[in-house]
């Protein structure tokens, strides 16, 4: 039971690694998104020039289980349902009818090369609408003169000077009178229709969370790590053809050659060679002396020193 266990494991793995390779190498413009492969992408065009991609997430359990496919930019076409998910009919019958990941992901990307239309809302920014402040209504001049508190005695003006409960009575009358509270509820019915807005954009603000978090996650992070490495080997080569370095490999180079000259000159003046060899290989080594010494002048007159 338990080697049946394995074994039925082994071949759901394979089988999903063969799926993800199938889809990789029939799709043009494929690649996975992450290094486990669960995320693919494959890249295509709309008919009107708009790039656009369709995206399969893999579960753990795939193949048993279908993919769920999605497409960006947001995209109109009867397939697609209102959250974005991609519903196409070879999907509906995963499991009972066969059915191998590269031929839905074929299927969709040739339907919606052919008949889907960008989404208004892929070419839009989601800004707050400009409403002449919203929550700062425009309150009614205050009148010069109050004919509320005209009304009232010197008696009732005292009780509302020293009794809290009579000053707000007062208060509240006065704010009836002139109206006040209509600008507060006009106020209070923006900020309700701007939160109720910025709800509803709550599955769209979510959806490109999760493209910035696959993008940084599959793209950024590669990316940055070739730049590195590839300023890292230009810094290098950079550090060995740099002017100074150059300079200073030819300075060396002169005063190697030199100093294999003045060996030969010990040399014979110890009587350690014949005056004939001697000569021979002086002749050699002074010539490549001032060859080096020369190289060296030359290039402290051509070569920036910065």
């Amino acid at each position: 039971m338990q080697y049946s266990l394995l074994q039925q494991s082994f071949d759901q793995q394979f089988d999903r690694s063969q799926q993800i390779n199938e889809t990789l190498v029939a799709q043009a413009g494929s690649r996975a998104l992450n290094p486990d492969r669960s995320l693919l992408e494959v890249a295509f065009t709309l008919q009107d020039g708009t790039p656009a991609s369709v995206r399969a997430s893999l579960p753990p359990t795939f193949p048993q289980d279908p993919p769920s496919l999605s497409a960006t930019p947001a995209l109109q076409h009867p397939w697609i349902n209102p959250d974005g998910k991609l519903e196409p009919p070879s999907l509906a019958s995963w499991g009972r009818g066969g059915a191998r990941l590269a031929a839905v992901v074929q299927q969709v990307v040739a339907e919606l090369a052919a008949k889907a239309r960008a989404s208004p809302s892929a070419h839009t920014t989601y800004a707050v609408p400009a409403t002449p402040n919203p929550i700062s209504p425009t309150l009614p001049d205050l009148p010069r003169s109050f004919p509320l508190l005209d009304s009232l005695s010197n008696e009732q003006l005292l009780e509302a000077l020293t009794q809290p409960s009579k000053f707000e009575e007062l208060e509240r009358r006065v704010a009836a009178e002139l109206h006040l509270e209509q600008p507060v509820e006009a106020a209070w019915q923006q900020a309700r229709e701007l939160a109720e807005g910025n709800i509803a954009r709550g599955d769209e603000m979510a959806d490109c969370a999760n493209q910035i978090a696959i993008i940084q996650s599959s793209e950024y992070q590669p990316a940055e790590t070739a730049f590195r490495d590839l300023h890292a080997r230009q810094k290098a080569v950079l550090d060995k053809l740099a002017p100074r370095v150059l300079l200073e490999r030819l300075a060396a180079s002169a005063k190697e050659a030199e100093a294999a000259s003045d060996a030969l000159v010990a040399g014979v003046s110890g009587g350690h060679m014949s005056v004939e060899a001697w000569a021979e290989q002086y002749m050699r080594a002074r010539t490549a002396y001032h060859m080096r010494d020369l190289k060296h002048h030359a290039a402290q007159q051509s070569i920036p020193q910065t």
